[in-house]
């Protein structure tokens, strides 16, 4: 089998793989690894976003750091979403799809019920012996699964729409059209003087 993390002198290339890296696992009953590997798929991405906008090379060093410190603080994917949104390559309603399904895979991930715990309360009733209880736990993961794709795919169609315009999003163009416009006074206060003893608001 070929590697799917592959090294060429001193760049790493990683091949993203839904159908092996997620389905594979989901048909197999393996949801908690399905669900590992979907989340890390999406902040693969998210990463990869944040990458083309920050394309100068202290901004690629951060990341760097910031991506060595995954997994002892509570920092990575979601966090990297938001400031996603900040600069509107997301808005906020894809946001809440990813923060949802975070919940989800972390429900998996670090529940002792799997994915049994994915189903709500009310829907128990649905339920009426084992074999309807192991059928309904898997058609939620199932669904949030197909979740997990779709934001994937936004994820990749994002990439597309900010190619060859990354620079917009340092322009004083953005910050007047951006929601948090405000900024623009602090960032771009081009057209104002400061005298000493004044302050810029």
């Amino acid at each position: 089998m070929s590697s799917r993390v592959k090294k060429s002198g001193s760049i790493i290339s990683v091949s993203i793989d839904w159908y092996e890296l997620v389905l594979q696992p989901q048909k197999s009953g393996y949801y908690a690894e399905a669900f590992a590997m979907a989340d890390a798929i999406i902040d693969h991405e998210l990463e990869s976003l944040l990458r083309q906008i920050y394309s100068n090379f202290r901004c690629q060093d951060l990341i760097n750091e910031i991506e060595l410190l995954r997994g002892k603080i509570e920092f990575y994917g979601l966090r990297l979403a938001e400031i996603l949104k900040n600069k509107t390559v997301i808005n906020e309603e894809f946001l809440q799809e990813i923060r949802e399904f975070k919940k989800a895979r972390n429900i998996v991930g670090h529940s002792i019920e799997r994915e049994y715990a994915l189903i709500l309360h009310e829907e128990l009733s649905k339920a009426n012996n084992q074999e309807e209880y192991d059928k309904l736990a898997k058609e939620k993961a199932n669904e949030w699964l197909i979740k997990g794709f779709r934001i994937f795919e936004k994820l990749l169609s994002a990439s597309g729409l900010i190619y060859k315009k990354e620079d917009f999003y340092f322009s004083e163009e953005f910050f007047k059209e951006n929601p948090r416009g405000e900024l623009i006074k602090r960032n771009f206060p081009k057209d104002r003087k400061k005298t000493k003893g004044s302050k810029i608001n």
